[in-house]
C-alpha cells in the first residue's frame, strides 16, 4: 500500500521533472528556430567558398544544439530515476509506469537528437570540403 509520504514524493518528483522538461523544450525550440533561420537563407545555389563555409558553420551550430539537447534529456532521465519510487517488490521486474513513460520519451528523443547531430556534422563536413575544393585546395 502506498502511504501519504510516497504520494507526496511522487507528486513533487513529477512536478519537478515536468518543469525541467518544459524548460528544456522551450530552450530547444529557441535554438532550433535560430539555427533554422541561419540555414534557410542558404537555399539558393552556393557559388563561393565563403557561402559554403557559412553554411557549414550553421550546421555545426545545429550539431552542437542537438548534442546539448541529447545531454539534457540524458540528465533529465537520470534525475527522474532518482526521484521516482520503485515498486515495493523490485525483484518482480515491473517498472514504475511513470518511469517507463519518461524513459521511453527520453530515449526516443535522445536517439533522434543524436541522429540529427550526426547528420548535421556530415553536412558541415561536406560544405567545408566543398569550400576547400572551390579554393583549389
Amino acid at each position: 500500500m502506498i502511504n501519504r509520504k510516497t504520494i507526496l514524493t511522487l507528486s513533487s518528483g513529477s512536478l519537478l521533472a515536468f518543469g525541467l522538461l518544459s524548460a528544456a523544450v522551450a530552450e530547444t525550440t529557441t535554438k532550433e528556430t535560430a539555427a533554422k533561420t541561419e540555414t534557410t537563407d542558404a537555399i539558393k545555389p552556393l557559388d563561393t567558398p565563403g557561402e559554403h563555409l557559412a553554411l557549414a558553420e550553421g550546421y555545426r551550430k545545429k550539431m552542437a544544439a542537438y548534442r546539448e539537447d541529447a545531454a539534457t534529456h540524458r540528465q533529465m532521465l537520470a534525475d527522474y530515476k532518482k526521484r521516482v519510487a520503485v515498486p515495493t517488490d523490485a525483484k518482480s521486474g515491473v517498472e514504475n509506469p511513470w518511469m517507463k513513460k519518461m524513459r521511453v520519451h527520453c530515449e526516443e528523443y535522445i536517439r533522434d537528437a543524436d541522429k540529427l547531430a550526426a547528420n548535421s556534422e556530415k553536412f558541415a563536413d561536406f560544405h567545408t570540403m566543398r569550400a576547400a575544393e572551390l579554393q583549389g585546395k
